[in-house]
């Protein structure tokens, strides 16, 4: 597209959605994992043990990744979606967490709080390759956060969250999925705005 622009349109000015609408996914996978890009392939999918998806619709929005999630699915993976709505992909789910919009960080900050209490975090990981993990603690371990107060906040209730947290981890390979519904939920293009790309 950007020969098209600079050769064809006599143009050198070619925008693609990485600068907006994934800009602030770019950002925050730079700043954790030092790069802008997925962490595996598509075709990765199809050998997890347990899919997590958050503010995704795959089989609307990726068919490819959402035909790989059921090849996951058929080999014995647990499915778990969390959308305030009956998508295509819910529909699918082993468990479908219907969440109040607005709620994906309290919920997600329950099952973290639930996970540490049980003592199911990789130490070795957290000490080599990790850092602020103790003020992370520090916020979902608030009483806010747990699994009572999650319950009523996102509207999901405390038997879901709990094995949502323990199909994540008895499972050796996990695979957790997100886009825009994730990124974009509370402020939209705001997000690319605070970091600094526009």
């Amino acid at each position: 597209m950007q020969k098209l622009g600079r050769l064809v349109l006599k143009t050198p000015n070619v925008d693609h959605c990485a600068r907006l609408c994934h800009a602030s996914t770019v950002a925050g996978l730079a700043q954790v994992f030092g790069s802008g890009a997925m962490t595996n392939s598509i075709s990765d999918l199809a050998d997890a043990e347990c899919a997590f998806i958050i503010g995704s619709n795959n089989f609307e929005a990726r068919p490819f990744a959402g035909r790989k999630l059921m090849q996951a699915k058929r080999n014995g993976a647990k499915i778990i979606v969390c959308d305030p709505r009956r998508t295509p992909t819910a529909k699918q789910a082993h468990l479908h967490i219907q969440h109040y919009s607005g709620t994906d960080i309290a919920l997600l900050n329950g099952m973290m709080q639930y996970i540490i209490k049980n003592g199911w975090k990789n130490k070795e990981f957290i000490n080599a390759r990790t850092l602020g993990y103790e003020d992370f603690k520090s916020c979902v371990m608030q009483e806010k956060y747990s699994l009572e107060n999650v319950s009523k906040i996102t509207g999901v209730p405390v038997e879901h969250i709990r094995t949502t947290c323990q199909w994540i981890h008895k499972a050796d390979k996990t695979t957790a999925l997100y886009t825009l519904g994730i990124t974009q939920h509370t402020v939209g293009v705001d997000n690319v705005r605070s970091i600094g790309y526009l």
